[in-house]
């Protein structure tokens, strides 16, 4: 329904809303496309008896925090804290350290403090073997 949304909001603002929705729908292919990859990756690994060298707890809050769910300025201060809970909330099957992070912020609400918080354990990768292009 969001494409549908976006063809009405484009036609009733005569094509100003155009240049968001690119950005958005770039923004969210070049996540699609890297996270494709880690998945052959890790595919393949397992296909080769390899080791599959996961991203690293301080990798996936970096991503987290970057991730198009967190690029839309409309409802970014309105559902920034929802949407990372949630994701934590997916991220814990995998990642112990979410109940630990979920925990810490689930009594929060505003943008700044649940940001302010993941900040303390982000961490920008750098492209290894396993997670370059």
């Amino acid at each position: 329904m969001t494409g549908m949304n976006d063809v009405i909001r484009t036609l009733y603002f005569e094509g100003q809303a155009s240049d968001e929705i690119i950005r958005k729908r770039k923004n969210a292919l070049s996540e699609y496309k890297q996270n494709t990859n880690i998945l052959a990756k890790k595919i393949k690994a397992h296909v080769n008896n390899e080791q599959y060298d996961g991203l690293e707890w301080e990798h996936i809050i970096y991503h987290l925090i970057h991730s198009a769910i967190h690029q839309d300025p409309a409802k970014d201060e309105k559902y920034f804290a929802s949407r990372t809970k949630q994701w934590l909330g997916y991220l814990k099957r995998q990642y112990p350290q979410a109940i630990d992070l979920f925990d810490e912020i689930r009594r929060l609400k505003s943008k700044e403090d649940v940001a302010s918080v993941l900040n303390k354990y982000a961490k920008a990768p750098q492209l290894d073997s396993n997670h370059n292009d």
